[in-house]
């Protein structure tokens, strides 16, 4: 085969292959014998993966987004006639699916770099995780604290140094040891016991 000829052949083995057709059938339609789709296979995973290899992030994204758009357009001729057809329940699991292809393209897209991905914050404060508040409740959190805050100046002072607060008792008296009564009366000196003989 002459290299356009191998090209043609290749490009309709991929037609077939990419209509649904199994190994046997494409042999069958190409023409050609056990051996010949073999190694006519073979050049063609050669060639793919070339392709790939040679070509950016940028590039493969975009012909994965064109590819995308393509079935999300399918998906929409659907839900337009399951719409017409008041098959409801059709059309929100074609609607679903167009969903879903959307949030691929937007995933991969920030997997390999190409759209900006806000990292996941997780932001405790005061044992409070509060970057999973609502911002009514963030709010509240925020006016409790400044009133907290507001309470303690109240009643302390903002101008007063620490050495001049009443720290209140630093400590306390422990109370005196209760003799033993009766028992034994020997005597313990040191750490050694003393025995009257």
């Amino acid at each position: 085969m002459s290299k356009k000829e191998l090209r043609e052949a290749i490009a309709e083995l991929l037609s077939y292959l990419a209509s649904g057709y199994d190994d046997s059938e494409a042999r069958v339609e190409l023409g050609l014998d056990p051996e010949q789709y073999a190694a006519l296979k073979r050049e063609m995973y050669s060639q793919q993966a070339e392709y790939y290899r040679t070509r950016s992030t940028e590039e493969m994204y975009s012909d994965y987004v064109i590819e995308q758009r393509a079935c999300i357009n399918e998906l929409d001729k659907i839900v337009a006639r399951f719409v017409d057809d008041k098959q409801s329940s059709a059309a929100v699991g074609a609607i679903r699916a167009r969903s879903d292809i959307v949030d691929k393209i937007v995933k991969l897209g920030q997997d390999v770099g190409l759209i900006e991905k806000e990292p996941e914050r997780k932001v405790i404060f005061g044992g409070v995780a509060i970057a999973s508040l609502s911002d009514a409740q963030l709010r509240r959190a925020i006016v409790g604290e400044v009133k907290e805050l507001d309470g303690l100046i109240a009643a302390f002072g903002d101008g007063m140094s620490i050495m001049d607060m009443d720290p209140g008792p630093l400590h306390r008296m422990l109370p005196e040891p209760k003799k033993a009564s009766g028992g034994s009366s020997a005597k313990v000196s040191g750490a050694r016991r003393v025995v009257k003989s």
